[in-house]
C-alpha cells in the first residue's frame, strides 16, 4: 500500500485547502441509509471500512472529528494511517492523535484505530505485501 501511495503522490497535485469531512460525510450518510431502510440490525447487509492517509494539514479538523465520532454509532470502522514525517507543530494529523484519543476511547465500541505508520515502516515484515507480489 505503501508503494502505491508514494507513486499516487507523485503523480497527482495537492492543493488546499484540505478536507477529511466530506468524505466521512458521504460514508456516514451511505451506512445511515441502510440503517434506515432495514426493519432491524440483523438486515444490514453491509459494513463500512474508511481508510484516511493523514500526511499533515487538516483545515476542517474540528468537523472531521464530529462527523468521525457520527460513525461510531453506525456500522462503520474509521482506520487513520499517519504518514510522513509530520514532527512539526503544524501537523494537523498529530494534533487529532492527541486531541481525540480521550473521546474515541469514551465510545461504546471501538470503531478507530489511529496509526503511526513511521513505528512500522522500518519493522521486518513492514513490506510483506510488496514482497509478496515479486
Amino acid at each position: 500500500m505503501l508503494s502505491c501511495y508514494a507513486e499516487t503522490i507523485k503523480a497527482v497535485e495537492i492543493t488546499l485547502p484540505i478536507y477529511y469531512k466530506p468524505i466521512v460525510k458521504f460514508v456516514c450518510d451511505l451506512a445511515q441509509m441502510e440503517i434506515g431502510t432495514a426493519s432491524d440490525a440483523t438486515q444490514i447487509k453491509n459494513y463500512y471500512v474508511l481508510t484516511l492517509l493523514m500526511a499533515g494539514i487538516i483545515d476542517d479538523i474540528e468537523d472531521s472529528i464530529n462527523e468521525i465520532l457520527r460513525a461510531a454509532e453506525l456500522p462503520i470502522s474509521v482506520i487513520i494511517i499517519k504518514v510522513g514525517d509530520g514532527a512539526n507543530a503544524d501537523n494537523d494529523s498529530l494534533k487529532l492523535f492527541d486531541n481525540s484519543k480521550q473521546i474515541f476511547d469514551r465510545c461504546e465500541r471501538v470503531f478507530i484505530e489511529m496509526i503511526d505508520f513511521s513505528q512500522y515502516k522500518s519493522k521486518p515484515g513492514a513490506n510483506k505485501f510488496e514482497e509478496s507480489k515479486g
